[in-house]
């Protein structure tokens, strides 16, 4: 079966492996992620549930490609749907409203030219070739945390500008999630158990406490400038992806281009398509603040 084939058996299936549900209908949509990936999500809504879990369909497919029957995938689809629906039920929600935005408002960092297309739809803000975006809290526990753009629709029901939803996103994301940063060489001895690892240059990990989205504190140049004038030296920021960047020392004798050369490799080859945040390799000055080398 091709992918469009694949989706209608699922469609036409899955209702017998949810038998305990009252399914009102299911729905296939096209759901925009990050830098342009479009996504195949399946909404099964049940009667009297305003809420609904989207199950995204290409991994589904991907293992029926790699030899699992139609049978087993289904099974599979049924235990990700039963998961999801049961987090809904036993998970609280905060609802995406103006009044909740004191509470729950942060701030995310996209690269503007793989986004343009949902920045159309978005209240956002110019920061070198990135975009500053906001977003709502829906959800945070130890599992992770689920959350919401905000569009341009919603900002015209509320009574509120683009810069008052700045200031409080920037004050507010600062709240919910912590900033951070940490040695490189810390980061990766953890990640190797405990094995002792080659120094890394003065490098550090700029990210938040659970490290997810933490590259936007790049752009809270008083975090940048409080740590350039603690280690006295001006700053490469290198952007590792969406979720943290590395600070580098400025050192003259390094090489801008071998960066440049790095930064390209480790996103072609080790990033995440979805979670990409730039090419570009950054100079920030205690004297200037930022350029673009």
């Amino acid at each position: 079966m091709d992918f469009q084939d694949f989706i209608n058996q699922v469609v036409d299936c899955i209702p017998e492996y949810l038998l305990q549900y009252e399914i009102d209908k299911i729905h296939i949509e096209q759901v925009h992620k990050n830098n342009g990936i479009i996504c195949t999500g399946m909404a099964i809504c049940l009667k009297g549930e305003s809420i609904t879990p989207n199950i995204y369909l290409e991994y589904f497919y991907n293992l029926y490609k790699g030899g699992q029957n139609m049978e087993d995938v289904l099974g599979l689809i049924r235990d990700e749907y039963n998961q999801a629906h049961n987090n809904i039920i036993t998970k609280s929600y905060n609802d995406l409203s103006e009044d909740n935005l004191d509470e729950c408002l942060f701030l995310k960092l996209v690269n503007y030219e793989k986004n343009k297309d949902m920045l159309a739809d978005c209240p956002h803000i110019r920061f070198l070739d990135l975009a500053i975006t906001f977003r709502f809290l829906v959800r945070k526990d130890e599992e992770g945390i689920a959350s919401a753009i905000i569009r341009n629709k919603d900002m015209e029901s509320w009574s509120i500008s683009e810069e008052e939803l700045y200031k409080i996103g920037k004050e507010n994301g600062r709240k919910l999630f912590k900033p951070s940063i940490t040695p490189l060489e810390n980061i990766l001895s953890d990640i190797l158990d405990g094995i002792e690892t080659a120094d890394c240059y003065g490098i550090q990990v700029l990210t938040n406490d659970i490290g997810i989205n933490g590259a936007i504190y790049m752009a809270y140049e008083d975090i940048l400038k409080e740590y350039a004038d603690s280690i006295d030296s001006d700053l490469y920021i290198l952007p590792s992806s969406i979720h943290e960047v590395l600070l580098l020392p400025y050192d003259e004798e390094i090489i801008k281009g071998d960066l440049a050369s790095m930064v390209k490799d480790i996103n072609e080859y080790v990033v995440d398509d979805m979670d990409f945040l730039s090419d570009e390799v950054y100079l920030f000055t205690r004297e200037k603040g930022f350029g673009i080398e």
